[in-house]
């Protein structure tokens, strides 16, 4: 059996303590991507993690 884990709208405090608590690194997140607000920790996170960004404009 596979399966995968995806996460949506977290910011980088909820990030980073729920990925000290988890073993499966997280294949997708999620978050939306503002003219002011563009959540450019959570992405960095995602690179180093190798973790794919979903990113809706808004």
């Amino acid at each position: 059996m596979t399966g995968y884990v995806q996460l949506g709208y977290w910011y980088i405090e909820e990030m980073e303590a729920f990925l000290t608590q988890i073993t499966i690194t997280p294949i997708i997140v999620q978050n939306e991507i503002r003219p002011y607000y563009q959540e450019s920790e959570v992405l960095i996170i995602c690179i180093k993690k190798v973790m794919l960004w979903k990113g809706g404009i808004h």
